[in-house]
């Protein structure tokens, strides 16, 4: 995956988040919820920049686990 692929993922996470977080009624739920779709917005940043690394074969494993499409569909 290209930096610019992985920054708009997590551009694309953060938004999901932040419309999973309206729906929450816990006031720490909706702020956590919204402290992580920044933090991903803050990888996005950086992976646009060139300061993430891409990830290695090694750091991936030979089988990648199953991946989830979005926060808001069921697997």
């Amino acid at each position: 995956m290209t930096d610019g692929n992985r920054a708009r993922n997590w551009l694309a996470r953060a938004e999901e988040l932040r419309a999973v977080a309206e729906q929450m009624q816990l006031a720490e739920t909706r702020m956590q919820l919204l402290k992580l779709a920044g933090d991903l917005e803050r990888m996005a940043e950086r992976a646009e920049s060139g300061l993430v690394p891409a990830p290695s074969d090694e750091a991936r494993g030979s089988r990648p686990g199953p991946r989830r499409r979005s926060f808001l569909t069921p697997t």
